[in-house]
């Protein structure tokens, strides 16, 4: 396969002829780095300069993003080994030599060094800029650092510097370098515990570095060559690993994620699954070859291949969170396995035979209404009508309110919004207006409409689910349409209306309008056309179902 030359790098942006490099930062790092996204000018408006400069700040970025990660969640260690030791060691007094460097060219030096000779008027103690990386600030320029004044009063407090670090080594006194330590051990994701054994002489290798250090910063001030070691870096791979199960994944996913409660107990009811079959292994030591043998577990369980394939599609949901969004596994091993699912049951319309049956009930022939809590009372008449007269999907309707029916005007309306509070709608098209089928304001409709308080909700005795708003509904209707030995669920109302329109000639774009599809074709076709509302109304009188007896009556 070709590579286009010019393809833009993931993340490139052109803004004002310049190139803007947009990385997403991980979500458990959100918080600690005060930031969602990081955006960073790449300073050229050639698309090959800038991918190429992309690439590799990229590359520095989701390092210092795992650095990040293994500060915040440190490791305890039983023992600190001579070979650690040195490495923390080394790592305090190349801090100290890059803080010397930072503070000769920081433009904000003089601010700094008042604040250090501040802080030399207490007891003596070891004297640190930060105990961690220097801040990132710009030189002054090209070709200047400290005034003189300034160099000299900052050698005046590097002798200070000197001569207390010359003190704590004498005295051994360890305390003056634990911060620097303890920073340094962060960075490695390690958590330094003076308790811990070794850590004693750990500090004491770690103040001798500090020593060595501080007398190199005052040969720097002698005007010798000291030259600064580079930036310790340790393999992500080579730092220890902390063990993760896919549970704790799955808590952290549910936290980030806005995800209705359906979702969380559809995928926990998978993961439940996963910990039965595997053993709940750690994460990094999870094969493919156990979720080869999970995909046959499911498939032999006798349930559908439809919720089989998607027991394993949560799981690997999870899988890619772990490595996308968290980064605590190099890979996603079960990546690309899958459980092809036959359509069991095909929706269809309702038939005009199936339609009578539903309609001969008490419900429909004498207003009856359930007492089961779920039904919502008024809503079980209503509600079906208005899905079977509209297309409007169940939630869309049980979430309505008295002000979303518009009675006045030749064309009486129905808004289907997510504005109102606990509103919420599907897709942007699903939110419309659709007339008001005659046939509705003949069975009695707006009447009911004029009974309800203003203000409210339209079904007042109708529970909403959570992030579900028609969920208990649905779980009512479908109850009620096996008792009467119906096959059809709720939906396929809306495969009703769609059909019948097309039956009735009615063009595509609007069947789409009514029924809040998105709409095909162009983005001019999609954007700006409208229909005024006799078109719409003309659409939906098209739809014709057996006649009902007006069973309403409006209450005194």
């Amino acid at each position: 396969m070709k590579v286009d030359p010019m393809a833009k790098f993931p993340g490139l942006h052109l803004r004002a002829g310049v190139y803007q490099l947009r990385v997403v930062v991980p979500m458990d790092l959100r918080a600690a780095l005060g930031r969602s996204r990081i955006i960073e000018s790449l300073g050229t408006s050639n698309v090959r300069e800038a991918n190429l400069k992309a690439s590799v700040r990229r590359a520095e970025l989701f390092q210092q993003f795992e650095a990040k990660r293994l500060e915040l969640n440190p490791q305890r260690l039983e023992v600190i080994t001579p070979e650690l030791a040195l490495e923390l060691a080394q790592r305090v007094g190349a801090t100290v030599l890059r803080q010397d460097d930072w503070l000769r060219d920081d433009p904000e030096a003089p601010n700094i060094l008042r604040e250090l000779q501040a802080a030399t008027a207490g007891p003596l103690q070891v004297l640190t800029l930060s105990g961690g990386a220097p801040k990132p600030h710009a030189p002054r320029s090209a070709l200047e650092g400290l005034s003189r004044k300034e160099a000299a009063t900052l050698a005046e407090l590097n002798l200070y510097r000197d001569a207390d670090a010359a003190a704590s080594l004498i005295t051994r006194y360890r305390a003056g370098v634990l911060p620097l330590v303890e920073a340094e051990a962060r960075k490695l994701g390690l958590a330094f515990d003076v308790a811990t054994p070794g850590a004693r002489e750990a500090l004491m290798l770690a103040l001798q570095h500090y020593r060595q250090a501080v007398e190199a910063v005052v040969r720097r001030d002698a005007g010798a060559v000291v030259l600064t070691p580079p930036e310790p870096h340790r393999d992500a791979q080579a730092a220890p690993a902390k063990p993760m199960k896919l549970r704790e994944v799955f808590t952290r996913w549910k936290a980030s994620k806005k995800v209705s409660e359906d979702a969380v107990k559809a995928c926990e009811r998978a993961l439940v699954l996963f910990e039965e079959f595997t053993g709940n292994p750690d994460l990094a030591k999870l094969a493919r070859h156990e979720g080869d043998a999970f995909r046959a577990h499911l498939m032999a369980k006798g349930t559908a291949s439809k919720t089989a394939r998607d027991r394993l599609t949560w799981v690997k949901s999870l899988l890619k969170y772990a490595y996308q969004d968290l980064e605590v596994i190099p890979r996603n091993p079960w990546v690309g396995l899958k459980i092809e699912a036959a359509t069991t049951t095909r929706r269809k319309p309702w038939s005009q035979e199936q339609l009578a049956k539903l309609f001969a009930d008490d419900l429909f022939t004498s207003y009856s209404l359930p007492t089961a809590w779920r039904a919502g009372k008024d809503a079980a008449y209503w509600i079906p009508l208005l899905a079977l007269h509209s297309g409007a999907r169940v939630s869309e309707l049980a979430q309505l309110t008295v002000a979303d029916i518009d009675p006045a005007g030749p064309v009486p309306m129905m808004s289907l919004t997510d504005e109102g509070d606990g509103q919420q709608i599907k897709t942007a098209a699903g939110v419309r207006t659709v007339p008001i089928h005659s046939e509705l304001v003949r069975l009695g409709f707006l009447d009911y409409v004029a009974s309800v308080p203003p203000g409210g909700r339209l079904w007042p005795a109708l529970p909403l689910r959570k992030n579900k708003p028609g969920g208990y509904f649905s779980d009512w209707f479908g109850a009620y349409r096996n008792e009467l030995g119906l096959v059809h669920d709720f939906h396929s109302f809306r495969h009703t209306v769609r059909s019948e329109m097309v039956e009735a000639g009615v063009s595509e774009t609007v069947i789409d309008r009514i029924c809040g599809h998105e709409a095909k074709g162009s983005t001019g076709a999609r954007v700006y056309t409208h229909h005024k509302p006799e078109t719409l109304r003309k659409a939906v009188e098209a739809l014709r179902f057996p006649e009902l007896p007006r069973v309403y009556r409006a209450p005194k």
